[in-house]
């Protein structure tokens, strides 16, 4: 389908509950639930085209504020693959996120990705998108109510500003192949 950069597509609808996505032509949406603050559950979604998105994944569920569960991600576009997505905003200011499955996609850019997420605590997310080929992870966890992060790889992330900000509980970031 086609899709305006900046257009809201559920913004002002009563949607609340998504069994499953199949996008099967594309490889991602930009801001598919973007402003949709009725949305409280969405089940897995895959992405499995390979017709690349000009947006990516950027603000796929930006500002959905009553959003509190999603089940797996999945997309053409991993480290299995050797392929990136950007994914900006993904999930910014959604407050009452408190679940979310496996991401199972490489990031190019992660920057607000979980930002505002006030709700997330350990164990809240199963599989953490891979992040071996990320560039910016402005912001990416700040304000959530994470004690502890592990990304599996950094080794491309070039700007970190305020990556880890405003997280009153994080106590523990373990990076394992970042270079020393």
């Amino acid at each position: 389908f086609f899709f305006y950069y900046g257009d809201k597509m559920f913004q002002g609808t009563n949607l609340k509950y998504v069994k499953s996505i199949q996008l099967t032509a594309t490889d991602g949406c930009y801001g598919l639930f973007q402003g949709c603050e009725s949305i409280i559950k969405v089940g897995d979604i895959s992405m499995t085209g390979n017709n690349s998105n000009w947006y990516s994944n950027e603000s796929f569920f930006e500002n959905a504020i009553n959003l509190e569960e999603v089940g797996n991600i999945y997309s053409t576009r991993n480290k299995e693959n050797g392929t990136t997505t950007g994914a900006h905003a993904f999930f910014r200011n959604c407050k009452k996120l408190r679940k979310v499955g496996k991401i199972n996609m490489s990031l190019s850019g992660g920057n607000s990705f979980f930002r505002d997420c006030s709700s997330l605590v350990d164990g809240s997310i199963e599989q953490l998108p891979y992040t071996g080929k990320m560039t910016n992870g402005v912001y990416m966890f700040r304000n959530t109510r994470f004690t502890t992060i592990e990304l599996e790889n950094l080794s491309s992330l070039q700007n970190a500003d305020n990556m880890f900000s405003a997280n009153p509980n994080l106590k523990t970031i373990h990076l394992p192949n970042i270079d020393r």
